[in-house]
């Protein structure tokens, strides 16, 4: 724990310059902020993930539609060739 000490005092000072008093209340409300600004984000997020999946799930769908639609015409289009083939006789030349 002590290992990190250095990194995150960096950090700190990244943010409050040494020799700055923090006042407690003022951070308070930047941190209340923030943190509102991330949840009104995060509801935003869940409504666009939400509507993304939706989009995909629909998009699935019509494109395993169509797939099976051709393969039903295709197994028709096979049947009813099937059924036109004239059946052929063996004719044999006489001699």
């Amino acid at each position: 724990m002590l290992e990190l000490y250095p990194d995150r005092l960096k950090e700190f000072r990244k943010i409050v310059p040494k020799g700055e008093k923090i006042e407690v209340k003022k951070w308070h409300d930047e941190v209340s902020g923030l943190l509102d600004k991330r949840f009104s984000i995060e509801e935003q997020l869940d409504k666009e993930v939400g509507e993304l999946a939706c989009v995909e799930v629909i998009d699935y769908n019509k494109a395993n539609e169509a797939r099976e639609h051709s393969n039903e015409v295709h197994q028709k289009e096979k049947e009813h060739e099937r059924v036109r083939e004239p059946q052929r006789k063996h004719c044999y030349p006489e001699r």
